[in-house]
């Protein structure tokens, strides 16, 4: 059985924000320094259809890239 997720991620981003306010007052500039916090190793999610995420705004997330083939055209 994996081991359960920590969930430390945001706190740690919060501490580095805090840090120097001035430097990352905005997102852009606190992601750019993100590889400088030790966040553990990553958690993948695989959501199903329906599924809800709820997440802290400061949680370090990635997404990954849709193929071309696996978007699904939507018509208004």
């Amino acid at each position: 059985m994996p081991e359960p997720w920590s969930g430390q991620s945001h706190q740690k981003l919060e501490q580095l924000a805090r840090s120097d306010p001035a430097r990352y007052e905005t997102m852009w500039a606190l992601n750019q320094d993100i590889e400088t916090v030790d966040l553990g190793d990553p958690v993948e999610t695989t959501p199903k259809r329906g599924d809800v995420l709820f997440y802290h705004y400061l949680c370090a997330r990635a997404g990954s890239r849709t193929p071309v083939t696996a978007r699904v055209s939507r018509s208004t």
